[in-house]
């Protein structure tokens, strides 16, 4: 899977656009690139678009080591709102179980949600309540 970051925009401070065949090792990558970033900082509003990526191949197994680097990078202590964006039904299932996973993992709830529509994403994220 390849990615690309980019800092800034509306109304999401970072998004992480994802492509081809999604891995374990993939999604951790563009996760410690962002957090790793001068650029990173507690509160951000970050627009994740999985839009072109194939997400279907990876395993419940995969899912948990990704929670898990959310707990091991305290990921929901800093406050973010993470938008999920998603091209079909089977990745917005998998990308919730995902975050029922990552639940079970973390101290606090983050402050995410997976939406099929990135227009949608972007609303809530810019939401006065964020």
């Amino acid at each position: 899977m390849e990615f690309t970051i980019v800092w800034g925009g509306d109304p999401e401070d970072v998004s992480v656009v994802t492509s081809g065949d999604a891995t374990a090792e993939a999604l951790s990558a563009y996760a410690s690139a962002v957090i790793a970033d001068p650029n990173y900082r507690p509160g951000l509003r970050v627009l994740v678009d999985h839009r072109r990526a194939d997400l279907s191949r990876l395993t419940t197994a995969a899912y948990t080591r990704r929670a898990e680097q959310f707990a091991r990078d305290r990921v929901d202590a800093d406050g973010h709102r993470i938008a999920y964006v998603v091209a079909s039904t089977v990745d917005f299932g998998v990308t919730r179980m995902a975050q029922g996973l990552a639940g079970g993992k973390l101290d606090a709830e983050m402050d995410w949600r997976v939406f099929r529509d990135i227009d949608q994403a972007r609303e809530w994220l810019g939401d006065s309540g964020a």
